[in-house]
């Protein structure tokens, strides 16, 4: 029996390091804020904001943070 256990754990191990490799993980922060403006209508409220936005009208930083995800891929072999 103790044998089998022993044995279980190296076969588990074996898959853990054949699974073992290089991945790239992507790092995603988003950040947000909510501005009220005056217009006709949703489209325009929303080329008004985007516009003030690239002209840096409105700053988002670490104040503004609302959530984090981490995507991994297989890194595929090839050296960055």
């Amino acid at each position: 029996m103790k044998n089998t256990l022993n044995r279980n754990k190296i076969i588990s191990a074996r898959q853990q390091n054949a699974m073992a490799g290089r991945f790239k993980v992507t790092i995603i922060e988003t950040l947000e804020m909510t501005v009220e403006v005056e217009s006709e209508n949703q489209e325009q409220a929303e080329q008004i904001v985007a516009d003030r936005w690239k002209n840096g009208g409105y700053i988002l930083d670490a104040d503004n943070f609302a959530d984090v995800k981490f995507e991994a891929v297989p890194a595929g072999g090839q050296e960055d």
